[in-house]
């Protein structure tokens, strides 16, 4: 039994909200649900919120990989369908999230232009590639399913709004 678990999908809610008081030692931390027990709290994060934290965690996470590197030459990504006022303030809260823990990182945008053009979102992500992302956030809608198998070959690792990508 774990002292505590964090939960992030929603896939595991009812399973929580229907076993989490026969595990009365195990605290749990559950993010964007209203699931209640004498062992569960829950965390709301808005939007911008959650990107500032997976920036700074991509940030942390380039390091890791590249740990000699110097940090201006570690790139994350952020590849959305359409410029759009709600894309904007989560590009700019990941792209600020990075900069704290690594000043230097270069954060890279990328757009499709539409949350449905396929052929330009995958010419994005060969851009962000050539530029050396080796974390992306995918919040291309549609698109993403294509743009997975491009990440999947190139072997980096994806942050998604609806899907996430591990190599």
């Amino acid at each position: 039994e774990s002292d505590l678990v964090l939960v992030a999908t929603d896939h595991f809610h009812e399973i929580l909200r229907d076993n989490a008081a026969s595990l009365r030692k195990t605290y749990f931390g559950v993010i964007d649900a209203g699931i209640r027990g004498s062992n569960i709290t829950c965390i709301n994060f808005a939007d911008e919120q959650a990107a500032f934290l997976a920036g700074a965690a991509a940030a942390l996470f380039t390091q890791g990989l590249q740990p000699k590197t110097d940090p201006s030459e570690l790139a994350i990504g952020w590849l959305s369908g359409a410029d759009i006022a709600a894309m904007r303030s989560m590009f700019n809260s990941y792209q600020e999230g990075a900069k704290l823990v690594v000043p230097a990182i270069r954060v890279i945008q990328g757009q499709a232009g539409s949350f449905t053009n396929t052929e330009q979102a995958c010419l994005e992500t060969q851009r962000l590639l050539q530029q050396g992302v080796k974390v992306l956030v995918l919040a291309a809608g549609p698109s993403n399913g294509k743009v997975l198998e491009l990440a999947k070959q190139a072997g980096i690792y994806i942050i998604g709004l609806d899907t996430d990508y591990k190599k």
